[in-house]
């Protein structure tokens, strides 16, 4: 687990969830590796904090108490528009029905992740979503662009 403290310090980490355990758990798990994390209850505490701060990552469970983790992942895509950033989502759920991870990944998630679950492998995927190519706004119009072309050529 040392290496992570290399990939890891530094980033900034919004934490979606209900459970004041589970926020708790997740920031002193990221504080050992250098991650400042920003936790909140729901998705409009949530969608709030996005207004103001730019954390690299989301880490959100799938079912919130209020308008829920479609609005925000909805807010997370305007966002990254406007900003022309990548902003990385994890869905951190202790619900692992297969529908949930379908949904989940259609919304925008990066990836799905069910609980109770490995730390050593939710500080892999935090770091592997930490260090991709930088988000480019272009390149994805120009990737949508190509692949409508694509489509039509056939």
């Amino acid at each position: 687990m040392d290496n992570f403290s290399l990939l890891l310090d530094g980033l900034q980490v919004l934490v979606v969830d209900p459970h004041a355990d589970s926020r708790r758990l997740l920031s002193t798990l990221f504080a050992l590796y250098g991650v400042e994390t920003f936790e909140v209850e729901t998705a409009q505490q949530a969608i709030d904090l996005l207004s103001h701060t730019q954390p690299y990552m989301v880490i959100s469970e799938l079912y919130l108490p209020d308008q829920g983790v479609y609005s925000l992942m909805d807010t997370v895509k305007k966002i990254e528009h406007a900003r022309h950033i990548r902003l990385p989502a994890i869905a951190l759920t202790s619900f692992a029905r297969d529908c949930d991870r379908s949904s989940a990944i259609a919304a925008g998630f990066s990836r799905y992740v069910s609980k109770p679950c490995n730390l050593d492998d939710l500080l892999e995927i935090v770091a592997d979503l930490a260090h991709r190519e930088p988000y480019t706004y272009e390149t994805d119009f120009l990737t949508e662009d190509l692949i409508s072309a694509l489509r039509y050529a056939q």
